[in-house]
């Protein structure tokens, strides 16, 4: 053994005796093998694997005058430390190895564009993020992005980070700058967060004063905006700085300098608060929230530098540039995933798509008995129209329309139109209701607080199951009989069933729960019912954020043509009916071209909606007679019915009722304590679940 690496392996002992030596190997071999030469990738190769070593969990045997717990995130980090205090040669190694990292990276685009999306826009971004681990990444080890990226490369190496003492990393950024001079590659990396204030000031004012921010905020001048001013003070600190680290006098002190800016950025915090009010009124679009996004975080970074470069003191400086570099490395992981891109930017949309849905869902929700009455009457005229729709879907069947397309778009014509018939008659489809009621109910467990507003939910619970109830009656109350009353006018006019034999054994067969795909079919046709309302949702917010209402309430040419008062109604009704009537359309074109779709990709797709189900299954037994269709199978089918409606039911409720939840930040804990609450109630006194009582 060598005479250095003799006194290391001594070093190592005299640190910790009973240290383990497996572990000490470890060490001293990192030790020995600090790059002293060689390209930038070696030394850098050398630092992940120190990183990697250093955050491996477990027990390290620390001697009884150690700071911290064997047991804590720092534990190899403190015997790093305690081996480069007792070595100075190794810690010159170490601190050259770093620094010449430091020195051949820019830092600027680490301060400025980490966490930030490259791409222009949401839908952009998405795509970027969607085809990054498809395609290999080229190495850049001239920015000091790229390679905290490949040291940091999980959220537990931020977890890391965020569990290491502070005192410990004090004295490891003392022992690794303790010799650096203002011009080293430690300056250079303050002279790149300097730089940044620049960049990030700039770029609040240019996300703050665009059009549709400026339309939607206080309504300042240009010359007064909070964003403005962040620009020109930002750029004024950057400067005062400058002057400051070469030496010459400020002409403001840093400190009163900083409190400038960040009085500043609390004023742009409040503008865009401002424009998120604007939103949650007036409708959400996506990409303007994503871009909201991005210039909040601007102003927190901007904020946290702030903190770095003029500290109110050391202790301070050195706690929040853990939480910066800590936040940088989150913002790196996040620049990465779709899914955090989705959760930040479709967060309010979502929201305001579910207020949208949730609002519709009261006029589904039933109180009094007269309601729940009328409830029944609006669903049976929904029924009777079903029955039709029925008709109409064996007789597009029965003309066998070549390819796939063809009998598809007429199956879905067939189901739009007659749901956009129902809406606009005041009939109701029962199906539609769950996904609808669930936003509502989400709102009501939002807006809950306390003993007392949770015993109002669950009454309130208790009138959205019967009026579900009610309305599945009225449905399928009207469905059948109706149903029969077509097949027997059929047979006065025709001579004959309306439905065939062979196509009433067929569709008896199809609706058997075991022997087919019902079971799957009724929950993706639940799927598609939660979807509908979504878009509808959706729809709904797009009509409003573009203000159509009053484009067309307001159009020159429509109002010469037609009077300002009929221009005036045509835009309120397009405000009132456009969620409804575009998720009726919308859901039969869903329900009409699954089945096209799955055609297409060579997948056995298709839809079971119980009302539909209904009739087709009484047209079936009208044509078979009831001994010869339980002989078919018919009682199966009529089992297959009671599961297509649970599923049709449950699953859009459930889908409805957990984005809404999400939606509108309602804990698991309160879901849970809702839940149980209701329970007892229905076990103690089921009825108002299923009848209105008299008050």
């Amino acid at each position: 053994m060598d005479e250095p690496t003799h006194a290391l392996s001594a070093t190592m002992r005299s640190i910790v005796p009973e240290l383990e030596p497996t572990l000490a190997r470890e060490l001293e071999s990192f030790m020995r093998e600090v790059p002293r030469d060689g390209g930038l990738e070696r030394v850098v190769d050398w630092i992940d694997d120190l990183v990697a070593w250093l955050r491996v969990p477990g027990q390290v045997a620390l001697p009884a005058t150690a700071t911290i717990s064997g047991r804590s995130a720092g534990a190899r980090l403190w015997l790093l430390v305690r081996t480069l205090r007792a070595a100075p040669q190794q810690a010159e190694l170490v601190r050259d190895a770093i620094g010449r990292v430091l020195t051949a990276s820019s830092a600027l685009s680490f301060f400025t564009d980490t966490g930030r999306p490259m791409a222009g826009g949401f839908f952009a971004e998405a795509a970027r993020r969607l085809s990054r681990p498809l395609l290999p990444e080229a190495p850049e080890l001239g920015q000091l992005a790229y390679v905290v990226g490949r040291l940091f490369d999980d959220e537990g190496a931020a977890d890391w980070l965020d569990a290491l003492p502070l005192p410990l990393v004090d004295e490891a950024v003392d022992m690794l700058t303790r010799t650096a001079p203002a011009g080293s590659s430690w300056g250079a990396v303050r002279a790149a967060m300097v730089d940044s204030i620049d960049v990030l000031s700039t770029r609040v004012a240019s996300l703050g004063l665009a059009e549709d921010v400026r339309l939607r905020g206080s309504g300042l001048p240009v010359a007064d905006s909070a964003f403005m001013r962040v620009a020109e003070l930002g750029l004024w600190t950057a400067a005062q700085l400058r002057a400051e680290d070469e030496g010459e006098h400020p002409s403001m002190p840093p400190g009163e300098a900083r409190q400038l800016l960040a009085e500043a950025l609390t004023a742009a915090d409040d503008e865009v608060f401002v424009v998120l009010e604007h939103l949650e009124e007036f409708g959400v679009s996506v990409d303007l929230v994503y871009r909201l996004e991005q210039l909040t975080a601007a102003v927190e970074r901007l904020r946290l530098s702030l903190e770095v470069l003029i500290p109110t003191s050391g202790a301070a400086r050195r706690a929040v540039a853990l939480r910066l570099f800590s936040r940088l490395v989150r913002e790196h992981l996040r620049d990465r995933s779709v899914t955090a891109l989705l959760r930040a930017s479709v967060r309010q949309l979502a929201r305001k798509v579910i207020e949208r849905a949730g609002e519709t869902g009261e006029h589904y929700i039933t109180g009094s008995r007269a309601e729940w009455h009328h409830m029944v009457r609006s669903a049976a005229g929904g029924g009777m129209l079903t029955a039709g729709t029925t008709v109409a879907k064996f007789l597009i069947a029965g003309l066998e329309l070549p390819g796939l397309f063809l009998p598809g778009f007429a199956a879905s014509l067939n189901y739009a139109v007659s749901f956009v018939v129902m809406q606009a008659l005041g009939f109701t489809l029962a199906t539609k209701q769950p996904s609808m009621t669930a936003a509502t109910l989400a709102g009501a467990m939002g807006e809950a607080r306390g003993a007392r507003d949770y015993v109002a939910l669950s009454e309130h619970i208790a009138r959205t199951a019967r009026s579900q109830l009610a309305a599945v009656l009225g449905n399928l109350g009207a469905v059948i009989p109706v149903a029969l009353m077509i097949d027997v006018l059929w047979r006065l006019f025709t001579g004959a069933a309306f439905l065939s034999v062979d196509k009433a054994q067929y569709t008896i067969a199809s609706l058997d729960p075991l022997s087919t795909g019902t079971i799957f079919y009724a929950a993706l046709t639940g799927v598609l019912l939660w979807s509908s309302s979504m878009i509808a949702g959706s729809l709904e917010n797009w009509a409003v954020y573009r203000r159509l209402p009053e484009a067309i309430a307001k159009h020159r040419r429509l109002r010469r043509w037609v009077g300002d008062a009929t221009a005036a109604r045509w835009g309120d009704l397009l405000a009132h009916n456009v969620s409804a009537v575009g998720g009726s359309a919308v859901l039969g074109f869903l329900l009409g071209m699954t089945a096209v779709i799955g055609g297409f990709f060579g997948l056995p797709l298709d839809v079971r909606h119980v009302t539909l189900s209904t009739g087709s299954l009484a047209f079936a037994v009208a044509a078979l007679g009831p001994s010869a269709a339980v002989a078919s199978g018919a009682l199966a089918a009529v089992v297959g019915i009671a599961v297509i409606g649970l599923l049709n039911f449950g699953v859009s409720f459930a889908l409805a009722l957990m984005v809404a939840l999400r939606a509108r930040e309602v804990s698991r804990h309160d879901t849970v304590r809702v839940g149980m609450l209701v329970l007892r109630r229905f076990v103690r006194d089921p009825r108002p679940f299923f009848w209105p009582p008299r008050a």
